[in-house]
Parts: structure tokens; sequence; C-alpha cells
């Protein structure tokens, strides 16, 4: 292989993984954004309904036992003041420092997209 084969492959290359970082994060942010919207049973009020339990599932933030996309939406929709149907405030800290942020929305959908965050996967927690 030539010198400029080879570096027109090699800028291929670069080309490409650009435009699937590129491509990622928008499809990122378009399941994000649509997530918002999507038809959820609404209820007032956001309290903690995780009550007899002697363990919760970090990022499980409706309680429904799995970590999904909708988790991170009802944190959005809970700092947006909007209605959520079931919520646990303490699955909802997913980073551990006491508040929760859009940080902690954004981790679990890291998580669910497979990206390194450089924390602990999600796990359950003990009460």
């Amino acid at each position: 292989m030539s010198k400029a084969s080879a570096a027109f492959f090699s800028a291929s290359r670069r080309s490409m993984k650009k435009s699937m970082k590129k491509t990622l994060s928008i499809l990122l942010s378009v399941v994000m954004i649509t997530s918002v919207f999507t038809a959820l049973p609404l209820s007032a009020g956001a309290e903690d309904t995780v009550t007899d339990e002697k363990a919760i599932l970090l990022g499980d933030v409706d309680t429904d036992t799995e970590v999904a996309i909708l988790d991170a939406t009802a944190i959005q929709r809970t700092l947006a003041s909007l209605p959520v149907a079931s919520y646990s405030d303490k699955a909802a800290d997913v980073d551990g420092d006491g508040e929760i942020t859009i940080f902690d929305a954004s981790l679990i959908q890291k998580h669910l997209s497979g990206i390194d965050t450089g924390r602990p996967s999600v796990h359950w927690l003990n009460n």
C-alpha cells in the first residue's frame, strides 16, 4: 500500500469515527427528548414509593425492578416539576451526592448506552 493510500485510509477512519460519535450523540439527544414526551401514566406528587424493601436498585427510579430510559425520564420530569407515576428518591441519586440532578439522569442514559462513566454501574443499595 502506498503512503498516499495509507494516509487516505487513516483520514477516512478518523472521519468515520467522528461521524459515528456525532451520530451517537444525536441519537442520544433524540431519545432523551422523545422520552420526555412519551405517554406515561401520571399521578400527582413524586413521593418515594419504596417502602418495605430491604434494598433498591440504584437507577430504578420508577421502581419497576429494571433500569430503563423511563427512569431517566422520571428524573427529568421531576426536575421540571411534572408529575410522575412512581418515583424513588434513593434510586434517583445515582451518583450518590445527596442531590438529584440532571447528571443523575445522564448517568442512567450513559449506562444504558454502554458508555463508561468511570463510576460503578447501577447496583443494589441496602436501605
